[in-house]
């Protein structure tokens, strides 16, 4: 019926089809597709004495600009018997379907529900009135939330049950933007639940009220050190937030060691010219990195001229400009050797050598996000691609032929150049193991003194492109400064670091409670990632975690940021009403983009509504996890971690 929409049509038409029964007309007529099927799905709905499905209700939905279409839906979302099935079909689908025509019906139907006596009804309707972002619908959450507030403040145990319908409503409040403030600082203040406060301290956070921002940053010294970053963190996303986190710099009621430099970077997104805001970027060590810059043109390269004779790695971070092909090289010697991207994916390719292409990564590679690269090649010959610490690819032929007359930077073809930016370009003379390139490639290091001050040329560490030293640079390559550049550790950070590796490490494996661990687990960790299909949908499912180790799973929670899959990096959004948000970069059209933040419903963001978007450097997975745990809890979450296999 779908490849015949003429005779589909036409045999609905007919006294025959009209002879069918309704749920075959149904199906005929959705197979029509497009506005026919919504019109003639609306033509039906009379009929129906069911709710509507997902597939009718999308039908409608994406056509309710017409007439019937919109009737139709309508008094499905004003009818009792039918209006909550519709809602949870248009909850369901809200992320694919552009619903601002339908605010008015949405609006009405929420608010019949918030006034209902039924839990569940007041909870979908608060519910939807989040997701949407129904603004109309703030005086029914404001008396849902007043009305069940004795309530609210004393639950316990939030994350174990389904949301109260006051939980519910404190949440649309806040994805609104709008509600009683003093609320919000009460129940932050003195609430028995954790989810609760931190749900209040939120709503403060995101509130277009004058007065929230001060609120919450009177509330600071009362909150733990986690939930002060956070707190900093919402509300240096909005001009006013930002200007209150300012003030209370200067008044010493916001404490510096509080603010990092995530922070701090959204401070100077939204007040560039502050030179408050500049100085405290300086302060936290946020001063931007220099990193070479080339343009893709065929001219732009340095001439480092190197050779690479028996085993060696080349390592670097690089971060591509969009249409990632063979003509973005990490190093080349035209005609003869070339480290490209052909299709995206890091190769090798060598003149010669059959196949000419030795080895090829299996990953893609992510278009303007900063990600760490290494080859190796062993003493037979053996070539290795390592991405972010991880190996990805080995060759399975050898070459162990002299490579000579190398430059960074330089296309193998004649009709372009490598378009993007390199950082900390190393070589050794030996084929560095997996261990080793994992725990230095998030470190810089110079031919003077690396791991722990052992003199370069005893660890084969011959040449280091960083800084300001990047060889003979030709055509327009440049020392550019970028203020996403990898955060690289110095000899000192290097040292903390190891000292908060090595007291993890005994924790990890000291025996705990696997039972306490797997409520931990649910808590923190299913909110953003998902165990055996159940939890959030932003980072890496964790199906068989525990087969990575313990070292894994050390790095990736206590520097989720060094090593992480390009995907899962934070997306920063500028809207042009001056806000910030971060997220996960869900999907993007023409049109817009969906951003998922935890905690929050998934967000539509029109393109005519967003000034810029970028990819961060940090990982969406919160630093300090660990660390605000009790050493007991550490062990009990690792006893779980390990058992996921």
């Amino acid at each position: 019926m779908e490849l015949n929409p003429a005779s589909t049509s036409a045999l609905l038409a007919s006294p025959e089809g009209r002879a069918l029964p309704l749920e075959n007309r149904i199906l005929a007529t959705l197979a029509l597709g497009g506005k026919d099927a919504a019109i003639g799905l609306a033509r039906l709905t009379p009929e129906l004495t069911r709710p509507l499905g997902d597939e009718e209700v999308r039908a409608l939905a994406a056509h309710f600009a017409e007439p019937a279409v919109r009737d139709a839906l309508s008094q499905s979302l004003t009818a009792a018997a039918t209006r909550a099935p519709v809602l949870r079909a248009l909850l369901t689908l809200r992320t694919s379907l552009d619903t601002t025509p339908l605010n008015t019906p949405l609006t009405s139907a929420a608010n019949a529900l918030l006034t209902s006596s039924d839990a569940a009804d007041t909870t979908l309707g608060a519910q939807v009135a989040g997701a949407f972002k129904l603004a109309a619908t703030e005086p029914a959450l404001t008396a849902l939330l007043t009305r069940d507030l004795a309530v609210l403040s004393t639950l316990k145990s939030q994350l174990s049950t389904p949301p109260s319908p006051a939980l519910a409503a404190l949440r649309a409040l806040r994805e609104n933007a709008l509600g009683p403030v003093a609320t919000f600082e009460r129940l932050a203040r003195s609430s028995a639940d954790a989810s609760v406060r931190d749900e209040a301290l939120a709503a403060l956070a995101a509130s277009r009220d004058p007065q929230a921002p001060a609120l919450l940053v009177a509330l600071l010294p009362s909150l733990t050190v986690s939930q002060r970053g956070t707190a900093l963190d919402r509300l240096a996303g909005t001009t006013a937030g930002a200007n209150a986190i300012l003030a209370g710099l200067r008044a010493k009621t916001v404490s510096k060691t509080d603010l990092g430099v995530n922070t701090a970077d959204k401070l100077r997104t939204l007040l560039p010219a502050d030179p408050a805001v500049a100085a405290l970027w300086k302060d936290l060590g946020g001063d931007a990195q220099r990193a070479l810059r080339l343009d893709g043109a065929n001219a732009d390269f340095s001439a480092t001229q190197l050779t690479l004779t028996g085993p060696f790695t080349v390592e670097c971070w690089a971060k591509l400009d969009p249409t990632i092909n063979n003509l973005d090289a990490l190093l080349s010697a035209p005609g003869k050797v070339s480290i490209n991207f052909h299709a995206a994916q890091l190769r090798v390719w060598l003149n010669g050598h059959s196949p000419a292409d030795i080895v090829v990564a299996k990953k893609k590679t992510t278009p303007r996000v900063w990600t760490h690269y290494a080859i190796t090649r062993d003493a037979k010959g053996v070539f290795s691609l390592f991405i972010n610490g991880e190996l990805d690819a080995t060759s399975t032929t050898a070459n162990p032929d002299t490579l000579a007359g190398l430059d960074l930077g330089r296309a193998n073809p004649k009709n372009g150049g490598t378009g993007g930016w390199l950082a900390e370009f190393r070589v050794w003379s030996t084929a560095r193991s997996a261990k080793e390139i994992r725990e230095n490639f998030d470190r810089s290091l110079t031919l003077s003194e690396v791991d722990g001050h052992v003199p370069a040329p005893a660890l084969n560490l011959t040449h280091v492109f960083s800084g300001a030293t990047w060889g003979p640079l030709q055509g327009k390559a440049r020392l550019d400064f970028t203020d996403d550049a990898p955060a690289l550790l110095t000899a000192a950070e290097a040292t903390v670091q190891d000292e908060k590796f090595a007291r993890f490490r005994v924790l990890a494996n000291t025996r705990g409670n696997p039972d306490n661990g797997k409520q931990l687990f649910t808590a923190v960790c299913l909110a953003c990632h998902q165990f055996a299909g159940k939890g959030g949908a932003i980072a890496p499912a964790l199906d068989g975690v525990g087969n990575t180790g313990v070292e894994a799973l050390l790095r990736n929670l206590l520097t989720p940021s060094a090593a992480m899959e390009s995907a899962y990096r934070t997306f920063r959004v500028v809207l042009t009403d001056g806000s910030v948000r971060d997220g996960f970069l869900v999907e993007e059209s023409a049109d817009s983009l969906l951003l998922r933040t935890p905690g929050a419903e998934d967000r539509r963001i029109p393109r005519n509504e967003i000034r810029t978007t970028s990819y961060l450097r940090r990982s969406l997975m919160p630093e300090g996890l660990l660390e605000n745990l009790p050493s007991e809890h550490v062990s009990d979450l690792f006893a779980h971690l390990k058992s996921l296999r």
